[in-house]
């Protein structure tokens, strides 16, 4: 997610500083995310990342860059909602993020 409507890009990339929020969604990949993934986006100075664990069903969110590291880690279940910390007012229900339970 960027701070500026996609347009303004067209001419430009978005580098960090642009953006509010980084996703990955992770299947196999989850402890490079968690670790490897972390440093470069905290290192790059991404604000929030996310990772959004298909296995476990939960959502780790990663904020407050400092030192290479994420400061403030908290993981959520499948059942709560969470909220962009630039966008506050707008939950995020995590259920809607993830693929339906096949039974």
């Amino acid at each position: 997610m960027t701070r500026e409507p996609t347009t303004a890009y067209m001419n430009r990339h978005a580098g960090p500083i642009d953006l509010v929020l980084v996703v990955e969604v992770s299947d196999t990949s989850l402890l490079a995310d968690l670790v490897v993934k972390a440093r470069f986006y905290a290192r790059a100075g991404i604000v929030e990342y996310w990772v959004l664990d298909l296995n476990a069903r939960q959502l780790h969110i990663h904020r407050l860059p400092a030192d290479g590291e994420y400061s403030l880690i908290t993981i959520h279940s499948e059942f709560d909602s969470v909220t962009i910390s630039s966008h506050p007012n707008l939950p995020v229900a995590i259920t809607d993020l993830l693929p339906p339970v096949i039974t």
